[in-house]
C-alpha cells in the first residue's frame, strides 16, 4: 500500500503505471483510472447495458454489453480528424497511451455522449460483419480493401450515419443499424476500391490505410465522385 497523502490524481496515475511496468499491461488498461469511464458505465447501466472497461472482461452478450476495446476504435473512427482514424489502424495503442491528453481526451471526455458511443460500437460490429462475409469470396487487391481498409470504411460509414435522426439522443435499434450499415458498405466498398486503384495503383494497401494523408486523398476522391453522380 502507498499513502499518497496530498498527492494529486495525476501522481497517483503515474505511480500505478510505473509500479506495474514489470507486468504485461496494455496502455488501455490505464483508462480504468479515468473517472469518465466510470461515468459512462453508470449512464449505460440505466439502459441495461453493461460497459466493460476494466481488464479481463469480455463481451458475452452483444445485446447488453459493449467493451472498451470496441469503444476505443469506434470513437476514434467517428472523429473528423483522419490522423486519429489512421492511428486506429496503424497503432491503436497510441490512442490510450496517455489518458491525460489527446488523442485519448478527444475520444473520452466530459462531453462524451453515451448514446453516440453505443451506436458507434454497434456500427463497428455491423461493419465487421460485412467484412467477414465478403472476405470469404473476395480476391486480389479488392479483398485487401476489406483487410486493411476496415477502419477507414468504418469512418466513412459513421460519417454518413451520424446524420441519422436521434443518433446522439437515443440508442438506435440494432436491426436498423445493421441494415443501414450493410446497405452502405456494399456500395462503399466499390467506391473505396475504385479510389484506391485510381490514386495508389502501385501502393500496397497495408501502407495506404495507416497514412492520414493518403486516406484523406481517398475520402476527397470518394466524396467528389459521389457529387458528380
Amino acid at each position: 500500500m502507498i499513502d499518497l497523502g496530498d498527492a494529486g490524481e495525476e501522481q497517483a496515475t503515474q505511480i500505478t503505471k510505473f509500479t506495474n511496468t514489470q507486468n504485461r499491461i496494455d496502455s488501455k488498461d490505464f483508462a480504468a483510472l479515468d473517472p469518465v469511464q466510470e461515468r459512462i458505465k453508470t449512464e449505460l447501466s440505466f439502459a441495461n447495458i453493461q460497459y466493460l472497461y476494466k481488464a479481463g472482461a469480455s463481451v458475452e452478450d452483444k445485446v447488453h454489453q459493449i467493451a472498451l476495446d470496441e469503444a476505443i476504435i469506434a470513437q476514434a473512427c467517428s472523429m473528423d480528424d483522419l490522423t486519429i482514424v489512421a492511428t486506429a489502424k496503424g497503432n491503436v495503442g497510441a490512442l490510450t497511451e496517455n489518458i491525460g491528453k489527446a488523442p485519448y481526451k478527444l475520444l473520452f471526455n466530459g462531453g462524451t455522449n453515451s448514446f453516440q458511443l453505443v451506436n458507434n460500437v454497434r456500427v463497428l460490429r455491423a461493419v465487421d460483419t460485412f467484412l467477414k462475409r465478403k472476405e470469404i469470396s473476395a480476391t486480389g487487391r479488392k479483398r485487401l480493401v476489406l483487410v486493411h481498409g476496415n477502419r477507414f470504411m468504418l469512418h466513412m460509414v459513421l460519417s454518413e450515419l451520424h446524420s441519422e435522426a436521434n443518433y446522439d439522443a437515443s440508442f438506435l435499434d440494432v436491426e436498423l443499424i445493421e441494415n443501414r450499415t450493410l446497405n452502405i458498405c456494399g456500395e462503399l466498398w466499390e467506391k473505396i476500391y475504385a479510389a484506391q486503384e485510381a490514386e495508389y495503383p502501385e501502393a500496397y494497401p497495408a501502407h495506404i490505410y495507416k497514412n492520414s494523408g493518403r486516406i484523406r486523398t481517398l475520402k476527397e476522391a470518394i466524396c467528389k465522385a459521389s457529387k458528380d453522380v
